[in-house]
């Protein structure tokens, strides 16, 4: 399975959701070049089976899913501080290769669960080629922006689109990003329309990947993903119910500690809304502006 969307869309928190189950292996962004699998060197890879490298491509990822990759060491790869953990590192090299080694010898696991927003424009190769069932996760425009803002994350957008196929694929849209230097909010909102516009014409190619909006999913946790468990074959259970519910309570907060990228358990109902606090009136409409021919498919204007 692939769980992917445009970064910051809530692909952590619907692919850990799903890969409750113990027989769900959980592989944490292998398209990530800064804590993925060797092999892999382009950021955003847009991966066809007419890529240049489509046939070395293809060898990597069936190393992946047969558990014969290795995972680079990452940026959250603190020193290593017990006798253990030294020698797990000279043997894995990163926490990630360790636990995708573990799980690669799991009886109890049958299928992984691919989370990586890095692999959105490789997703209908991966649907098509390698029979992957994908999930596209859709969150609203300004709130994926004001993510981008809060954490000071931008992302290379002109390498992106010089890829091979791109042109093809975005048309004349590619044509109206400024030349940089350019305005964090103006790059994030150009990054969710040309991704978000692969991804809906990857998504009515393909009738079998599933589409779900991160709001849906916040707003009525339980059923959507319930859904969700049924359309990929996951075995649905109490537990199962019990850890969704109480990362979703009203209970939780809503905003994330400063700094902090991934904190599961939230507010997920009030979530949907924190973006308001997060930018002016002004910065919303100039995203608006820009992603307005791909995000009114999915958002009205009582979403703004």
């Amino acid at each position: 399975m692939l769980v992917t969307g445009t970064p910051r869309s809530g692909t952590t928190f619907v692919g850990r959701m799903l890969a409750l189950p113990p027989d769900v292996g959980y592989l944490d962004e292998p398209f990530n070049v800064q804590m993925g699998i060797h092999g892999i060197e382009q950021q955003f890879l847009h991966l066809t089976a007419a890529h240049p490298e489509a046939t070395r491509y293809r060898g990597l990822l069936e190393d992946l899913l047969a558990g014969r990759a290795t995972f680079r060491r990452g940026a959250f790869d603190g020193p290593a501080t017990s006798v253990v953990a030294r020698a797990g590192r000279r043997v894995f090299g990163s926490r990630a290769n360790f636990r995708y080694h573990l799980m690669a010898v799991d009886p109890r696991v049958r299928r992984w669960l691919l989370k990586d927003p890095i692999a959105c424009l490789a997703s209908e190769y991966l649907h098509r080629e390698l029979g992957m069932q994908v999930v596209v996760v859709v969150r609203h425009p300004a709130a994926v922006v004001a993510s981008f803002l809060r954490l000071g994350w931008r992302f290379p957008i002109d390498e992106m689109l010089a890829q091979p196929g791109m042109p093809a694929e975005l048309g004349s849209a590619a044509k109206l990003l400024p030349a940089p230097p350019r305005d964090a909010v103006v790059e994030g909102a150009y990054l969710w329309r040309f991704q978000q516009q692969v991804l809906e014409t990857y998504a009515e190619r393909n009738p079998s990947m599933l589409v779900v909006r991160h709001e849906d999913l916040s707003r009525d946790p339980l059923p959507r993903f319930r859904e969700l468990y049924t359309a990929l074959g996951l075995t649905w259970t109490d537990d199962v119910a019990r850890t969704i519910t109480e990362h979703t309570s009203r209970d939780n907060p809503v905003e994330a500690p400063g700094g902090v990228a991934h904190a599961l358990a939230r507010d997920s109902a009030d979530l949907v809304q924190a973006w308001r606090k997060r930018m002016t009136d002004e910065q919303a409409a100039q995203v608006r502006d820009i992603v307005e021919p791909v995000s009114g498919r999915r958002y009205g204007d009582a979403d703004w």
